[in-house]
């Protein structure tokens, strides 16, 4: 039984004082503010191409981590969990960051810069460009029309450009979903998806605090079971628009579990971290040990999650040995890249893994917080690994890339640490400034009594 079983629960919850945070979101917001001015003059410099690799770094880590959230709160209310409504507070927070990441986002789809990172976007520029310029192919384009095949002239146009660039036929066929404007409907789908789920079970929750009626309960039940496959949907396809696709020709049908596994993972851990700097401050009383056990679990359970999709991720394509699969992996065990690769199996996995086992080392606050810092750490390098060989690459000719052992360019390290101080700098300003607006946790949930006295 818990310690605090007896602990005395004040009517109308627990607030955070805005004033305590003041200092933090001042410095956040300073960093956040400095580093987006100097994005803005990158984004118009010689080094913009190479830029936005570094914000699609930034932008993804932490969109991550609030997908992480949103899919802890989703699962909470549709398992009808009552161990965690001390700290479901902090999954909703979390989840609510998604609609400030959608201005985020913003400078991934301006077009020059887009054509940066993604190169079946580049492409279609590029013909859609000599479609007009050239006759011969807007004529070609145009009486494919004219003879009632499907798509528009740009994908016919890309059909005739691909006999004298095969490579390109495999765009063709991808052109029904790999369009602009499919893409922009996504890219503005998800976010809008996303961040109304996130908005509507906030305000359920923000109701039931107010006059403590079941129903409120009730409903985030139902909607959470509903919203959970527009959640998969919606976390599945982003990674592959925005991660996934920096290389079009790869294929790989993990993709989607293997990114959820990462945020799920260490959404935990930033949330254990959360609940320890909030009971530092004084708040979270009702939090105790075996809450941290708890989560302590769940995110020793996604460390190994993570390793298992990763392994049969990579031992299917090693198995088929299939060029078009293979390519990631080649690609990313090539100059100084293995050096990464190996080391996310010990980093990502086996220390975390060793660590984690003995079950007093999760009810421990100094131990379970330096493994969940640590996991943030190897989620840092994880997107590293998945995003930056893919600008090494666009940056090279294939000659270049066959022969060349430095794995990025000249001031490569410094732009990545901007653009990630940048994003960071502002999500941890909004997101403090969520946890003072609502009370720390839903103070007349019909179960919060049996949430207080944990015992596992």
């Amino acid at each position: 039984m818990s310690s605090h079983s007896q602990i005395d629960l004040p009517p109308d919850g627990e607030r955070l004082d805005a004033s305590k945070l003041a200092s933090i979101r001042k410095v956040a917001f300073a960093i956040g503010f400095i580093g987006l001015i100097a994005s803005g003059i990158l984004f118009f410099s010689p080094l913009a191409e190479k830029f936005i690799y570094s914000w699609l770094f930034g932008f993804y880590y932490f969109f991550s981590l609030a997908l992480g959230g949103m899919f802890w709160m989703l699962l909470h209310h549709a398992t009808n969990s009552g161990w965690g409504i001390a700290v479901r507070r902090i999954f909703e927070n979390l989840a609510c960051v998604i609609p400030f990441m959608a201005l985020l986002v913003i400078p991934l789809l301006i077009p020059n810069l887009r054509d940066s990172l993604y190169e079946w976007t580049k492409h279609l520029t590029e013909i859609s460009h000599e479609m007009h310029a050239d006759g011969a192919v807007e004529a070609a384009a145009g009486a494919a029309m004219d003879q009632g095949h499907e798509g528009h002239s740009i994908r016919h146009a890309v059909h005739v450009k691909a006999q004298e660039d095969p490579h390109l036929y495999l765009l063709y066929h991808k052109y029904p979903y790999l369009n602009k404007t499919f893409f922009y409907i996504r890219a503005f789908g998800y976010f809008f998806a996303l961040g109304l789920i996130a908005l509507w079970m906030r305000s359920l929750s923000a109701r039931q605090d107010e006059d403590g009626d079941h129903k409120w309960t009730y409903r985030m039940r139902r909607a959470a079971c509903g919203f959970l496959p527009v959640f998969a949907v919606a976390s599945t396809f982003a990674a592959i628009d925005y991660l996934k696709c920096l290389d079009y020709a790869w294929f790989s049908t993990m993709w989607g579990v293997y990114i959820f596994a990462g945020c799920a993972l260490n959404s935990m851990a930033l949330s254990i971290l959360l609940v320890l700097f909030l009971k530092r401050m004084g708040h979270l009383k009702l939090v105790n040990q075996e809450h941290l056990h708890v989560m302590g679990k769940l995110m020793f359970a996604f460390v190994i999650f993570w390793a298992y999709i990763t392994f049969s991720q990579y031992f299917l394509i090693w198995y088929a040995n299939i060029p078009e699969e293979t390519k990631y992996f080649i690609t990313r065990n090539t100059g100084n890249w293995h050096i990464g690769s190996s080391a996310l199996m010990w980093v990502h996995f086996v220390i975390p893994f060793l660590f984690l086992l003995p079950a007093w080392v999760k009810k421990s606050t100094k131990y379970v917080a330096m493994a969940c810092i640590w996991n943030l750490c190897a989620h840092v390098l994880d997107y590293y690994m998945i995003i930056m060989p893919e600008r090494f690459v666009s940056l090279a000719s294939n000659a270049e890339m066959m022969a060349a052992t430095n794995p990025s360019y000249s001031g490569a390290f410094l732009l990545d640490i901007l653009a990630f101080a940048t994003i960071g700098g502002l999500v941890v300003w909004y997101f403090l400034g969520l946890l003072s607006k609502r009370r720390l946790y839903p103070c007349r949930d019909p179960r919060l009594h049996e949430s207080v006295n944990l015992a596992n």
